[in-house]
This record gives C-alpha cells, structure tokens and sequence, in this order.
C-alpha cells in the first residue's frame, strides 16, 4: 500500500509540474491569460467539474483567454506532462501519445456544452525509449518537446482504444500517432521561460 502511495503521489506531483510549465508557454510565448483549473480544490477530492443540467463533466486543466484583433478568444487545453511517447510497432509503426478515455469523452461534452474548443497539449521529456519499445524495434532516439492539436482534429484521427492494468485496475486509454500532432515547441523552449505563472511563482 505504501509503494502504490508513494507511486501516485510521485506521478501526481510530476503531472503538476508538467501542467505549470505548459501554463507558462501558454502565457509567454502565445499570450493567453490563464485560468488554471488544476489549482480548484474540491472538498470530494475530485477534480474540477463543469456542472450541466444532466451531469457533471470532467475540465480540461486550463481555461485560456485573450483578445486578438477586437475579440476574445477563448480555449481549453489539456496539459499531460509524458516521460516518452510510445512505440506502436503491431501495426502503425509509429510513436504515439493518448490519455484516459474517460477524460476525453468527457471533454468532447465539454467542449459541446460550452462551445470553447478544447486543445491536448502533450509534453514529452525522454528521448530515451523504453526497453520494450527498443526490443521491438523502435528508433533509437524518442521525440520530445511540446506536442498539441485542437480536439476535433483528433476526433477524426484517433489510432486506437485500449487499456491496461495496474494494481489491479482497469484504464481505458485512447491514443494518436505523432504525425496526427502538432509539435508546438521545443523541450529547451518550453522549460527556459524562468518567469512565475502568478503572483509568487510556481513550484
């Protein structure tokens, strides 16, 4: 029970930084003025909810806005913070991201409801691959940087669904070939901006 603890704590904590580092980009490098969603506490522990007339819907991270020529935009954007993209060598033979199903049909409601559209921003840190990916074939070096693309372009492009199990439990999983993303930014690029996300930095 402590290592699977100890596990999550350290995973959560480095999805944090992951989310602070794309917070930063967003602001210095595109502009936006940012809500971060990830920061709402909630006292059921779970994460922050839109609440509809039927149901209540997974949020992605943050909510961005700015104005660009007299008007105001408005994004949401998911920020997943990855140790390396995987390789699919059974059939794609690509590189490939995805996140939990869950979250991603909840976001497509989202993004329904509130008429925003909703971005995936992917951070991918590793350009070492795993050991199974190079026992079955992989490249010998891992992309990395900042990945992104707007959800309805992944709609239409999703690779495959599956899931894994880990301690017993089941994760549904939807993922994406590289080629279907847009890389955004260098891993350099994204991790200089030295700048505090608010008023008294960020971790």
């Amino acid at each position: 029970m402590t290592d699977v603890r100890y596990n999550f704590n350290d995973c959560y904590a480095r999805g944090r930084v992951g989310e602070g580092l794309c917070g930063r980009w967003l602001i210095y490098d595109g502009g936006w003025n940012i809500l971060p969603a990830y920061e709402i506490e909630i006292p059921s522990g779970k994460g922050p909810r839109l609440f509809t007339p039927g149901e209540q819907l997974i949020v992605p991270d943050i909510f961005a806005m700015k104005y660009q020529k007299r008007k105001l935009l408005c994004r949401w954007y998911e920020a997943k913070h990855k140790e390396r993209f995987t390789w699919r060598w059974t059939d794609a033979k690509s590189w490939q991201t995805g996140i939990d199903l869950k979250h991603y049909l909840d976001y497509i409601k989202v993004q329904e409801r509130t008429k925003v559209e909703v971005y995936l921003l992917f951070l991918h840190r590793s350009s070492l691959p795993s050991k199974y990916d190079s026992e079955h074939g992989s490249p010998s070096t891992c992309p990395t940087g900042l990945y992104g693309q707007m959800l309805r372009h992944l709609i239409s492009h999703e690779h495959h669904r599956d899931s894994f199990d880990r301690g017993g439990r089941n994760y549904p999983m939807v993922y994406w070939n590289e080629g279907d993303l847009e890389r955004l930014a260098t891993l350099e690029e994204v991790e200089t901006i030295q700048a505090p996300l608010w008023t008294g930095g960020v971790a």
